[in-house]
């Protein structure tokens, strides 16, 4: 599948869209289903072989691929442009709440902060933020 192509897929009994993630997100997929529908889903993958994981391994990769989750990495007031996820703007919608700010940041091709991800080659000495 191509970044962000959508493709509808299913048995008889349970409908659902399969949706590739964009470039930045090599290898992320996402299933939209009926909720009422997720557990029958759930065990057809697993008698078809899928192997459950859990919550915190799919936290785990999250964050080693530098996914942000947008609601708990950032805060509300965040530009997308600071945290680099320029694949959640579109600068050809019309008019929207932020709007100016967003198209001032773009036009003038800087913003006031960066958000950058860092990578511990090993483990801190020191206690607390770092």
């Amino acid at each position: 599948m191509q970044p962000l192509q959508v493709r509808d897929i299913g048995t008889d009994d349970v409908a659902a869209t399969l949706i590739r993630g964009p470039e930045q997100k090599p290898g992320w997929f996402e299933l939209w289903l009926d909720p009422n529908k997720a557990q029958e889903l759930w065990n057809l993958l697993v008698k078809a072989g899928a192997k459950p994981v859990g919550a915190e391994a799919l936290e785990m990769w999250r964050v080693l691929q530098a996914f942000p989750a947008m609601a708990r990495t950032f805060a509300i007031a965040t530009c997308r442009q600071e945290t680099e996820q320029l694949q959640a703007l579109n600068f050809t919608k019309g008019c929207y709440i932020g709007q100016e700010i967003v198209e001032r940041i773009r036009s003038r091709r800087t913003s006031a902060s960066q958000v950058h991800g860092i990578y511990l080659w090993r483990p801190s000495t020191r206690a607390g933020k770092i």
